[in-house]
């Protein structure tokens, strides 16, 4: 899904911005919302209030080592 929204927007792929990407989306999964320094696919709403910003703060910390491993199958080289 995150090669075809590169090509959309007429942008250059890397992994390393796939998996950030990826990243934001597991987040969004978990929380409803996104950290605001990731960048996302889709219309979701950005993490604003103490809870949610507490909720991706929390999640990313406690799967940041998982991360790029959960996303790699998503986001080929």
């Amino acid at each position: 899904p995150y090669l075809n929204e590169f090509e959309k927007r007429g942008k250059k792929y890397t992994q390393s911005i796939c998996i950030e990407m990826c990243t934001a989306q597991k987040i969004i999964n978990a929380c409803g919302c996104y950290a605001i320094d990731h960048i996302v696919v889709g219309n979701y709403n950005p993490c604003l209030n103490i809870n949610e910003t507490s909720c991706a703060l929390s999640f990313y910390n406690e799967n940041k080592e998982s991360f790029s491993n959960l996303c790699l199958n998503e986001c080929p080289r």
